[in-house]
């Protein structure tokens, strides 16, 4: 019952909670009336039952004291006009019965031998034994059996027909009445309805209900007013705010979508993002300042006037003389001053720069590059102070990370000329050596930064293939799918309130990308320079290339080391050295170090492709004879299998993928040259390699 009593209308609720109230009353009323009715009746009747007992027990002690059953039967026989009187008895003093009136199964010959005087009841009927004296003396007992019940429904059946007519002409001024009354109640609060119908119709929050008083109904239709006031301004600020995330999304995805921020033209990039970020969030004076050489000053690279839409440059902004405001930029992401003039942050600039600029709000934007400000984007805003919202912070900080990015990209073109230029010198030491030896030396230990290199570019082109910036187009498309209704979709529609959020999340995550680039880019500069040292020493072997020169051995071991240290400290290999005392050696210092770079090379192929941890390889230098000089390469890798010891020296023959089988060939042919010998050995798979370098300590005489 509670589910279909609470959805009727309130009309109805208050007309039936009327009516069952007085209905219930007036039930309870005739209640008590009928209860109280029925105490009397019954009093009545016992009363008279009691009153007609006497009657016939005064008439009936002659014929009891003289034994007369004749005068006492017709004595009884005078309860014919009681029909409610179903049977009579007289008893003589000693028990037996002298007459009897109606059913004789109603009347025992004799009295029982216990019985009690007086009233009580059997079922419907009511039972009366009562003693009758003649001068104190008990000259008999008179029975009466009584239908007790038959006689109550007879009196109390018209008074519950009474009381029913009662009550039904009672239900229709009952219903007249509740009808009436419930309008004051139901009214106020009906009209409160429509209004509420009105307002989730029409989606109008500007109408408002009238209030009915200053009771409970009035109090709640004046909080509903003010509810409406406050979703009315609340509607107003979404509105706004999803209009300022379509002009967001909008210059966002030009931006990306047509690769601006990877121009070759530093300025013309500058300035159209200068422009996009003024006229989104529609801001007098946009500009990105640049740290100048010393880091003593921010120096003006773009600045972009909205009401004159004028590209120009502004001034420097020194340390020396701002240092709060710089203090901020080290400790914050962003700084927001609502009211530059006022704000620690900012007035400094108050007097020379943003009183006569008419500049009242700022928002500022450090643009960082490899964990570190490089330039700062700022946003000055003319005219009466304004509140930042988040959106337009997201926005600021999205617009800063494209300008970091260009910044990345200009970046990396100029990496992209160092390593161009790298390899140009490279091919003209090889040149100068003359030697194709020398070229393939160079080549090939330069080919291993190379590789690193490469890993790394390929790395930063992945990760700006695979940018979040790409899905702003599909972002754009849903929002343009809208045509107006954009207001509603950002609020109601599931796939429109996870845009703001969307857009919130997009911010750290171009900020992690532009991590991960400028790191990548970093990596970048320090392989180049160790392309350079690895150039400017193979520049030094190559030019005296074919000359026969007395150095210690150890200090070729050494330059191989250098030359590989950095792939051996990459793949987390140790390198140990056991150098002894040897003399000096009479040798091709080019043709030697080609040498032990390939060994050394190898053993750090052997050690990535297996063996125990850690991973080592050891450079042992000894003399085993007074005029030769040994230097080992021994390594705890994969090992050589007893089939290819024999093979391992050919030309073409390699076990590694994408091997060229030119290393160990060509420096076995190079120690030959040399006087000595290149040798291997392994004790099997898994059981690493020592190779072995003999050089004399002179060089053989050359035969005419």
């Amino acid at each position: 019952m509670a589910k279909p009593f609470r959805d009727i209308s309130i009309k109805r609720k208050v007309t039936l909670v009327i009516m069952t109230a007085s209905m219930v009353t007036l039930l309870l009323a005739c209640a008590s009336l009928f209860v109280f009715q029925r105490f009397s009746t019954r009093q009545t009747i016992i009363r008279d039952l009691q009153t007609q007992a006497e009657i016939i027990g005064a008439n009936s002690t002659g014929a009891l004291i003289f034994q007369d059953q004749k005068a006492a039967a017709e004595m009884l026989s005078a309860l014919k006009v009681k029909p409610h009187i179903l049977g009579a008895s007289l008893y003589l003093p000693d028990g037996n019965r002298l007459a009897y009136y109606g059913d004789e199964s109603f009347s025992a010959p004799a009295l029982p031998n216990t019985i009690l005087v007086g009233l009580r009841s059997q079922g419907p009927h009511m039972l009366l034994y009562q003693p009758l004296v003649l001068d104190g003396r008990r000259v008999g007992m008179l029975h009466l059996r009584f239908d007790f019940r038959a006689m109550e429904l007879e009196i109390i059946t018209p008074l519950l027909m009474i009381m029913g007519c009662i009550m039904l002409a009672a239900l229709l001024p009952a219903i007249a009445l509740s009808a009436a009354f419930q309008r004051v109640i139901s009214a106020p609060i009906l009209r409160l309805t429509s209004t509420a119908r009105s307002v989730a119709h029409n989606q109008d929050y500007s109408v408002r209900a009238d209030p009915s008083g200053r009771d409970e109904i009035g109090t709640l239709t004046q909080a509903f007013n003010q509810m409406l006031a406050r979703i009315q301004d609340q509607d107003a600020t979404l509105r706004a705010s999803g209009e300022r995330y379509h002009r967001q999304h909008e210059a966002l995805t030009s931006l990306t979508r047509g690769e601006a921020i990877y121009e070759d033209d530093v300025n013309a990039t500058l300035q159209r993002l200068c422009e996009a970020s003024a006229e989104t969030l529609q801001v007098e004076r946009v500009g990105v300042w640049r740290w100048n050489e010393a880091r003593t000053a921010l120096q003006s690279a773009a600045l972009y006037e909205r009401s004159v839409r004028r590209h120009s440059t502004g001034p420097d902004l020194t340390v020396a003389d701002h240092p709060a405001y710089f203090s901020a930029l080290r400790s914050t992401e962003i700084i927001d001053a609502d009211h530059a003039l006022s704000d620690p942050r900012t007035r400094e600039f108050a007097d020379g720069y943003l009183s006569p600029l008419g500049i009242t709000s700022m928002l500022e934007v450090p643009i960082n590059l490899n964990a570190q400000m490089i330039a700062l984007l700022c946003h000055e805003h003319v005219g009466p102070a304004r509140s930042w919202q988040p959106d337009e912070k997201m926005f600021a900080i999205s617009m800063s990370n494209l300008v970091s990015m260009a910044f990345g990209h200009w970046e990396r073109k100029q990496t992209q000329a160092d390593l161009d230029l790298a390899n140009r010198r490279l091919i003209d030491t090889s040149r100068m050596a003359g030697m194709a030896e020398v070229a393939t030396g160079v080549l090939h230990n330069v080919g291993n930064v190379l590789n690193s290199v490469n890993v790394s570019c390929t790395l930063v082109l992945d990760r700006v293939r695979q940018s979040k910036v790409a899905n702003l187009p599909k972002l754009a498309a849903m929002i343009e799918a809208q045509d107006g209704r954009l207001g509603d979709f950002l609020t109601h529609d599931p796939k429109g309130r996870e845009i703001p959020r969307y857009l919130c999340w997009l911010a750290p995550m171009l900020m992690e990308e532009q991590s991960f680039t400028l790191k990548e880019l970093h990596l970048l500069r320090e392989k180049i320079d160790h392309i350079k040292e690895i150039v400017a020493m193979q520049q030094n072997y190559a030019s005296v290339c074919g000359v026969i020169e007395t150095l210690p051995i150890t200090q070729l071991v050494e330059d191989a080391i250098k030359l590989n240290a950095g792939a051996l400290t990459r793949h987390g290999i140790r390198v140990e050295r056991q150098f002894e005392a040897v003399p000096p050696v009479a040798t091709d210092k080019h043709k030697t170090l080609q040498i032990l770079l390939n060994l050394i090379r190898n053993a750090k192929y052997a050690c990535e492709d297996g063996g125990p941890e850690p991973k080592l390889v050891t450079l042992r230098v000894f003399s085993p004879q007074p005029n030769r000089v040994h230097v080992q390469v021994i390594d705890n890798g994969v090992g050589i299998p007893p089939e290819n010891l024999t093979r391992i020296f050919a030309h073409g023959f390699t076990t590694r993928p994408g091997g060229h089988g030119f290393g160990l060939h060509s420096g076995a042919l190079a120690a030959k040259d040399l006087g000595g010998s290149l040798s291997a050995h392994s004790d099997g798979p898994g059981r690493g390699a020592i190779f072995t370098l003999d050089l004399p300590v002179k060089p053989p005489a050359k035969e005419a």
